[in-house]
């Protein structure tokens, strides 16, 4: 996929625009978006990416008089095609608004925040066209904070939010009707008082929401209609001095339902853990750590696409504080992990790299983060299939020239072919029929050492499904080259 990027963001009446070529979207060479000029207090990262291939970010940014307002940064697209501008969707006044959400419908976008005045908390929501024309006005929805909204797939919503438990309620149309509302928590005795996380797949099954009740963890299945099916699932239980702070979640396509969080342990080590749940919210593993135990890690974020590929991304403090960087952890539909960790990001005391925001959309990871010394939004785009796994290397015993593996094998409806590198050349990975013919090309370009990851989901270079039957991928590096024999089943 060939894209280019454009970036819009805004500062009172200055537009700013970047492009940015796609040779500068890997790995540890994030692009900067320049000069934008937002407050040193930018924060509430959030993004969606619509069937066009175009990006639409939304962040809350405080100006003066302690104030704050949430922008529609714009959208642009892989033709460099400028289609509208930052807009403000709320704020220019001495109220606050933040914690915003932005959620795509089937021909429109949802903006959901929290707005603080007069020592009161509302929910409010405005829809806005993919073009950002306004459909609606500014609509309250209810006292409370924490907001979060989903699609569900009928042109209705679901909104989940905090006012002393947790609360749901679904959006019949944009014009403010709205269903029955419910409330859940564990413990009534306690009031809530944390940031939740909402999510769901294609089918609505399940629709899950996480939250924290005095630093327990708990996660819980919900009708469309936003009405509890379970009893509240204990995720997480805190101890003295021990408990959970960022938590988010993700439903695959298959109904699991995968959690991360951050356990702190004390003001030196905090970890970040997932856990893999079934659609009925029954733990299908134990907590997994993703951290080296040691570390700060913070600001956890999941996204799976509609091919389950998934990954997991953090921000962690090392070195006693010198070193702050993003990382990144991809999962297989299982939720098992594909390779080892690896870093997006790097950053130093000076330049603190933080609250990263994900999206996985048709095999490309969009991550944004905001990076406290100036403010500035960062992003990075890169490929999930061509991610380079982080391996040990030496003089003695550098990783060998190899097609490793294709599993499965037979394989329906997708394989992952995983090779090694010994050396700095050009690479090409290509399937081929037992003709001879070439089916399609997955790998074309120049490649440090190292260990490597490929899927093929059986379809040819114009996107068509392959026949049943067998085919030969052939890996060459340089003047080396190995073959090995799959078969695609029906």
């Amino acid at each position: 996929m060939n894209k280019n990027i454009t970036n819009l963001f805004y500062k009172s009446h200055l537009l700013v625009l970047l492009l940015i070529q796609p040779s500068n979207l890997w790995g540890d060479n994030p692009y900067r978006i320049e000069d934008t000029f937002l407050s040193p207090n930018g924060y509430g990262l959030s993004l969606v990416v619509d069937s066009d291939e175009q990006l639409h970010l939304s962040i809350y940014s405080l100006s003066e008089y302690y104030s704050s307002r949430i922008i529609l940064y714009g959208k642009y697209d892989e033709n460099l095609s400028l289609h509208d501008t930052a807009i403000v969707i709320a704020g220019d006044n001495f109220d606050l608004h933040r914690q915003p959400d932005i959620e795509l419908g089937s021909e429109q976008l949802l903006l959901v925040w929290n707005e603080f005045s007069f020592d009161l908390n509302y929910i409010e929501y405005k829809f806005l066209s993919l073009s950002y024309v306004e459909l609606t006005p500014i609509m309250t929805l209810s006292e409370g904070t924490y907001p979060k909204a989903i699609y569900l797939n009928d042109n209705t919503y679901l909104f989940a939010w905090v006012n002393g438990s947790v609360k749901t309620q679904r959006l019949l149309n944009p014009q403010g009707e709205v269903g029955s509302l419910y409330s859940f928590q564990n413990d009534s005795s306690i009031n809530v008082f944390s940031d939740i996380s909402m999510a769901t797949n294609a089918s609505m099954n399940p629709i899950s929401v996480s939250w924290l009740e005095t630093g327990d963890l708990y996660l819980i299945k919900l009708s469309p209609d936003g009405e509890p099916l379970i009893e509240p699932v204990l995720v997480f239980n805190d101890s003295p001095g021990i408990t959970v702070e960022e938590h988010n979640i993700s439903v695959l396509e298959n109904g699991l339902v995968i959690i991360a969080w951050v356990h702190i342990v004390d003001n030196d080590i905090s970890n970040v853990y997932y856990q893999v749940f079934n659609s009925e919210i029954i733990p299908q593993t134990d907590p997994i750590l993703l951290t080296n135990n040691d570390t700060e890690g913070w600001e956890v974020n999941i996204d799976f696409d509609d091919q389950n590929r998934g990954i997991i991304v953090w921000d962690e403090y090392t070195d006693g504080g010198q070193d702050f960087d993003i990382y990144g952890q991809r999962l297989d539909p299982s939720g098992e992990q594909v390779g080892s960790r690896f870093r997006i990001a790097s950053g130093d005391s000076a330049i603190i790299r933080n609250s990263p925001h994900v999206i996985v959309h048709e095999g490309m990871i969009y991550t944004v983060w905001n990076q406290t010394w100036d403010s500035n939004v960062w992003g990075n785009i890169m490929y999930w299939d061509s991610i380079q796994v982080d391996i040990e290397q030496s003089v003695t015993n550098p990783p060998k020239f190899l097609l490793k593996s294709v599993y499965p094998n037979p394989f329906n409806p997708s394989t992952t072919i995983k090779y090694e590198l010994s050396e700095y050349s050009g690479v090409s990975l290509i399937v081929y029929d037992i003709t001879g013919r070439e089916v399609v090309m997955l790998v074309n370009r120049t490649m440090q050492p190292g260990r490597y990851e490929a899927r093929w989901n059986g379809t040819d270079d114009l996107g068509k499904q392959v026949a049943a039957g067998m085919y030969i991928v052939r890996l060459q590096s340089g003047n080396d080259s190995k073959a090995e024999k799959i078969v695609c089943l029906r």
